[in-house]
């Protein structure tokens, strides 16, 4: 992607307890071209949210204390954020 391809194309905020996820995310998002904000459990992801209001939140459903279902039915109550595109994160099972 040339630099001239890079033109800002939203806001993002990531939310995922795993670090390795976050950078992962957050370097393939920045390279097409996204802003991105980080959070490493719900509660800062939604304050995160509503501090900023995004074009799109990526939210990993397996958080430790608010999981990303929890994190999702607040966004979705809050008329400021209910309209803001969410994206679970499920994780792939295990293999046998």
């Amino acid at each position: 992607m040339t630099p001239q391809d890079r033109k800002q194309k939203g806001n993002i905020v990531v939310i995922d307890d795993e670090p390795a996820n976050l950078d992962s995310l957050a370097a393939i998002l920045t390279e097409e071209g996204y802003t991105v904000c980080q959070a490493n459990d719900g509660q800062s992801g939604l304050q995160l949210v509503k501090r900023g209001l995004p074009d799109m939140v990526l939210v990993d459903v397996s958080l430790p204390g608010m999981n990303g279902y929890q994190v999702c039915a607040s966004l979705k109550n809050d008329p400021a954020t209910r309209n803001i595109p969410l994206i679970l994160i499920v994780p792939n099972p295990p293999l046998d």
